[in-house]
Parts: structure tokens; sequence; C-alpha cells
């Protein structure tokens, strides 16, 4: 505070003799917990840390959690965690952060390559470079073995300030997500799978239009996904697009070329949009895919009344086990890829350590454990039990 120039030099040493004494005081009050470089528990004496994540399941409760539950007893680090759908994630994640008053963890926030960086800038997200090198072994070695992986999660400014969505590079099947087409009602009809964009149209009128479920209702619906970008992604390939894979979906070599084009602005674009406009008017897509939330559309394809879906293994997500892979479609200039496949980085914000968190190298070691085999494992299975 300013009190006036007669009392500057005054005010000027009390005030620092002031803050000396409270930086102590803050370190006294809350000291470093050492971290143990291998093993578990990760720290030997067990701390508290405030988290906010986001959930797909409402009935979740966070913190009665199996999978927290038991990590806690490993690793004596206890995170009371504050939760939101992700349906409300982004609204009241932004307006936590910029209202000040945000936790020391932010997991399953899903935040954009922009914001990573503007809250890096601020101070507010914590640079994760020198913490990941230290005490998250398994992570840096995908890093070293992948150098697309570390290109991708690095910031302008040099820094990495989350941990993202990874998938395994090597499973291909989770790198590039394409739909799934119900077996029994090819069977039914007596349809082979489609070879082509046309095929596949004409295989979607069928499953529309001539009863595959035999129960004598209209009530099947030919394609069905959450989201416009599940159906656009798998027929890139198909109309030419991306080539180059799908680290940056705007953006494309022209064919024959090095020169970058804008993907939403090509002619192959367009037409790819006008295929879909067809089908989604002529009712072969789900009406409501604009609408539709992530937990909504699991409920209604668990029913069975899509005759193509865009999901994960129905058999592992929904219990259907009489979908299988649809094929790499020709599109109408010949063009037969599948081209919407990742190096394996998800969303690139998906952890990450702000400038409230008291012991940020415990919490990378905590995280970094997820990427090791035996952590993926812990974690899946908790997830199904």
């Amino acid at each position: 505070m300013y009190f006036g120039k007669l009392m500057f030099s005054v005010i000027v040493v009390i005030g620092l003799l002031g803050a000396c004494s409270n930086a102590e005081e803050t370190a006294q009050s809350e000291p470093a917990v050492p971290v143990n470089d291998t093993g578990m528990p990760i720290v030997d004496e067990p701390i508290e840390v405030e988290g906010f994540a986001a959930k797909f399941f409402a009935s979740q409760d966070w913190n009665d959690l199996m999978l927290w539950n038991e990590y806690e007893e490993m690793t004596n680090i206890s995170i009371t965690w504050d939760t939101v759908q992700t349906e409300t994630l982004t609204e009241k994640r932004n307006l936590m952060i910029s209202s000040g008053d945000y936790p020391e963890v932010l997991f399953a926030n899903a935040f954009s390559r922009t914001d990573m960086l503007k809250y890096g800038q601020q101070g507010i997200f914590l640079p994760l470079n020198d913490y990941i090198e230290e005490y998250a072994p398994n992570f840096q070695k995908i890093l070293d073995e992948y150098p697309s992986v570390e290109q991708a999660i690095t910031m302008a400014d040099g820094n990495i300030y989350g941990f993202p969505t990874i998938y395994d590079p090597e499973f291909e099947a989770l790198r590039g997500m394409s739909p799934w087409v119900n077996q029994e009602w090819l069977d039914t009809l007596g349809l082979e799978p489609p070879e082509t964009t046309d095929e596949f149209y004409e295989m979607l009128k069928a499953f529309k239009e001539e009863d595959p479920n035999g129960n004598g209702e209209e009530d099947e619906i030919a394609w069905g996904g959450n989201g416009i970008d599940g159906f656009i992604n798998f027929l890139r390939g198909s109309f030419g697009l991306n080539k180059q894979g799908s680290m940056n979906l705007s953006l494309d070599f022209k064919e024959g070329t090095e020169e970058f084009r804008f993907v939403p602005a090509t002619d192959e674009y367009k037409e790819l949009l006008t295929y879909l406009n067809k089908l989604y008017t002529e009712g072969l897509l789900n009406q409501n895919l604009f609408t539709t939330t992530g937990p909504e559309f699991t409920a209604d394809s668990a029913k069975g009344h899509f005759g193509v879906l865009n999901s994960i293994d129905p058999a592992e997500l929904l219990g259907l086990d009489n979908y299988v892979g649809v094929p790499v479609l020709e599109g109408p200039s010949g063009e037969r890829s599948f081209n919407t496949v990742s190096n394996g980085v998800g969303n690139i914000g998906m952890f990450a350590l702000t400038d409230r968190a008291k012991n940020p190298a415990a919490m990378v070691r905590w995280m970094d454990y997820f990427t090791a085999m035996k952590g993926r494992k812990c974690s899946l299975w908790a997830s199904k039990v």
C-alpha cells in the first residue's frame, strides 16, 4: 500500500520484512512433500489435493469411485473431486478459471490448444517439461519413441502444459475409428458389405425401408452418431481429403504439391457435405445427431435400432456382438483410403496443474502411472467394475 512520500522509505522496509515473514510462514505451513523416485507409494506422508474433473455418467461419485479409492491406497495421495458432466464442462470450467476460484488439478477437462497456451502464458498452468523428464519415466519414454507426440503437445512457447489423451501408436484401430455395421441386418436383407459410397447409400436405404429387424415397424435408423464429426471423418479419405492424417483436419497438401490448402474450402469437401446432406435429408442419419448428448446416444445405441454406428466396438461398449467394421469405401473419383488416422494423440489438455498445486512433482508421478501398462490395466479394470 502507498501511504505517502514522507513515509515511503520506512514503508518499503516494513513491507519487505513483512513479505519475507509471510513467505516463511507459507513455506512452513505448506511444506513440499518428498516424492519417491520409483515404486509405491508416491509419497510416504499422505497428502490431500483438490481436483476438478469432467465425468461422463451423472450417477458416478468420484469421491467414492473404486479406481480412486484403490489408487489412493497405493499412492498416499487423496484427491477431493469437484465434478461436472461433460455437457456443462466448458461453461463451468471457464467460469471457474476466470473467477480465480480453481483447484490444484484439472483432470479430463479437454482444454483446447489455444486455452492451454493462453492459461500457460498467464501463469495459471504450470510448465511440466522438467517434471516430466524427472518424474514421468513412462510418459517420457513415449515422447522419446514417438517424437510426433512430443511435437503435438508442445506449445509455441516451448512448454508442455498438460498430459494428453493418448492411444498406443501401434494400435491402429484406436488411432482411426471407423463405423460399425449390423451384420444381422445385412444377412437378413441378403446384402454384401458395401465397397463404394454409392453401395453404402443403397445399403442405408435398405436398412431404413425394408424392416431388417423384422418387427413390422419403421423404427430402424440407418446410420447413427453423436455430432457430425464422426460422419465426416469416416468419409474424408473416400473424397480425397486429409491424406496426411488427422493432426490438423482443416489443412492438407494440395495433390502432388507441398502447398497447403484449407480443407473446408475445397471442392472435395463440398462434395462430401453434399453426400452427407443427401443422407440426412432422406432420413438415413439420426435426425438428432446435432443435439443428442453422449450419454443419450449411448443409451439409444444399446436398443439395437441402428444399422451403422459411429462408436467404439459395440460388443465392448454396448454388449452388442452383431456389429462388424464397415469397409473403407471407394468414393466418386476412385479415391479409397481411410485418412483420419492420428499419431495416437487425442485431446492434449486432459491433465493440467495450476499455480495452486502444492506438490506438482507428486502429481506428475500420479498421472504418469496411467501411461504405464500396469496403470492402463488398472484403470480399465476399475472402470468396467
